[in-house]
């Protein structure tokens, strides 16, 4: 079982904690251990390089072993944004090439695909529905698992969809 102890989780102390697919809380240890580093690095500068080297060259390997690859397609990035842009401007599209997201899609999730229209990339974007019957209308919803799979074509190369929606907090069953 998952350890969501306030003593890891120190947010909760105080708050009622729920996810936002943005910004969270940090892990308590990963506070501790990123003050330290901060606090080296404001002592030692780029004398620290070696802490670098060694501590992505680690991540990559373990990284590696828990998605049985190898260490070589393991990449660090800042964050998720970073990641999503490399992705879909390193991709070799052609045109014709199709990415499928969701009209209510993550901005940082979004921005990246619709840019690659100018690549002659074609956008398709899935409805709003209300896949579970309970959700208002007044607002961003969800997507249908159902339309997904109807727009999924031969020239599908990108799926760009979060499994839980920001704007909603829909879940999709990805069963």
């Amino acid at each position: 079982m998952f350890n969501k102890s306030e003593s890891l989780f120190p947010v909760r102390r105080d708050y009622v904690y729920l996810a936002h697919s943005s910004i969270g809380p940090m892990y308590g240890p990963a506070a501790k251990a990123g003050a330290e580093f901060l606090k080296a690095h404001s002592e030692q500068g780029m004398m620290l390089r070696h802490y670098y080297v060694g501590v992505l060259d680690a991540f990559r390997k373990k990284t590696a072993e828990l998605l049985r690859t190898s260490p070589d397609n393991i990449a660090y990035v800042s964050n998720t944004a970073e990641g999503t842009n490399l992705v879909a401007n390193g991709y070799p599209f052609e045109p014709g090439d199709q990415v499928i997201s969701y009209v209510h899609e993550f901005p940082s999730n979004h921005y990246p695909w619709v840019l690659q229209q100018q690549r002659g990339v074609e956008l398709v974007l899935l409805s709003d529905v209300d896949p579970c019957g309970d959700l208002p209308d007044d607002g961003p919803r969800g997507w249908s698992m159902e339309e997904l799979e109807a727009k999924t074509t031969e020239r599908t190369r990108v799926i760009a969809l979060s499994h839980v929606q920001f704007a909603s907090g829909y879940a999709a069953d990805l069963k």
